[in-house]
């Protein structure tokens, strides 16, 4: 167990998920097996000496802080869940798209694809805060940024949908399957 957070089981299916693009696969696969290098692991090699999260400046940044904890991601967080029309929980999420049970799987691919597309975003976030101390606005550099990505792939000929159920989301989440 990793700075209080619990052990997400088998996190292989999830991460390596066939929608999303390499760099989302990377980031979330670091993230699931702690190897990211957030502020509280560099501090503990001696690297670092101001441990506050660089977007929100309100707590040490480690993994579990980054992605859910700190008040702009979680915004981004909620709001890619409302999109979609799921409640992403604010913690386990990977164990929680494991354990995702959908009639559809393009519906479940696109979801997960989603929330690695979101942990690649606020870690990009997170290192221009870093480098530029600028804060991006949520909508347009994290929430725009995943809604374009998966309309992308939904775009794609991936599926040729004939259920009523996968056509209605879709369209409700402005996705045109071709």
């Amino acid at each position: 167990m990793a700075h209080g957070r619990p052990r997400e089981e088998d996190p292989y299916h999830v991460v390596w998920n066939r929608l999303a693009l390499p760099k989302h696969n990377f980031i979330a696969w670091l993230y699931a097996k702690d190897r990211l290098l957030t502020k509280d692991r560099l501090i503990k090699h001696g690297l670092l000496i101001d441990g506050n999260c660089d977007i929100c400046s309100n707590a040490i940044e480690t993994s579990e802080h980054l992605f859910f904890l700190c008040s702009f991601s979680n915004r981004c967080l909620q709001g890619i869940g409302d999109w979609l029309g799921v409640d992403i929980p604010e913690h386990g999420t990977l164990d929680w798209c494991r354990k995702l049970k959908m009639k559809s799987l393009m519906k479940k691919q696109l979801i997960i694809a989603a929330i690695l597309a979101l942990y690649y975003h606020v870690w990009w976030v997170r290192n221009k805060c870093r480098k530029e101390m600028v804060l991006p606005h949520p909508q347009l550099f994290v929430i725009g940024r995943v809604q374009q990505l998966i309309r992308s792939v939904g775009n794609r000929k991936l599926w040729n949908t004939k259920h009523r159920v996968d056509s209605e989301w879709c369209t409700k989440v402005d996705i045109r399957m071709q």
